[in-house]
C-alpha cells in the first residue's frame, strides 16, 4: 500500500494533471479500430490510454508499491464503458480519471459510476468489484 505524504501527493497529482492535459481521441478516430490499448506517447488517446500512461509514469517511481497501481473498468452514468487508474494507499483507494480534475478518493468519487472490474495485482486477469 502506497503511503501518502505531501511529497508523494504532489508527485501523483503532477503526473495525473500532466497526462489529463493531453488531447482525447477515440480509438476509431486515431487507429481506425474499435478498441486499441496503448500509452499516450503521441499526445492523444482515449480513457484506457490515459490510465496506462499514468501507470507507466508512476510505477517506476514507486517500484515496491507497483501493484498498488491498477486499472479499473466502469460503466459511466450514460452506460458507456470507461477505464481509470486506481491507487491503493493508506488514505484509501484513489482514482485518477481523465474526466475529473484532480485525484479523488474512491468513496467520494463525484460521478455515479458502476464499478465493474479491476486488475488483480501481479496477474494478467481482472476481478469483479461487486
Amino acid at each position: 500500500m502506497l503511503v501518502i505524504d505531501e511529497t508523494i501527493w504532489t508527485i501523483l497529482n503532477n503526473i495525473n494533471d500532466e497526462v489529463n492535459r493531453r488531447t482525447y481521441e477515440s480509438d476509431p478516430d486515431q487507429y481506425n479500430k474499435r478498441d486499441f490499448w496503448t500509452r499516450i506517447e503521441d499526445g492523444t488517446g482515449d480513457c484506457e490510454d490515459y490510465a496506462l500512461e499514468k501507470r507507466a509514469q508512476l510505477r517506476p517511481l514507486f517500484d515496491r508499491e507497483k501493484d498498488d497501481f491498477r486499472l479499473a473498468y466502469v460503466k459511466t452514468e450514460t452506460g458507456g464503458g470507461h477505464c481509470v487508474l486506481t491507487i491503493d494507499t493508506d488514505k484509501g483507494t484513489m482514482v485518477c480519471d481523465n474526466r475529473v480534475n484532480g485525484i479523488k478518493v474512491w468513496d467520494d468519487f463525484p460521478y455515479e459510476y458502476e464499478w465493474i472490474s479491476r486488475e488483480v495485482p501481479g496477474e494478467f486477469m481482472w476481478e469483479k468489484i461487486k
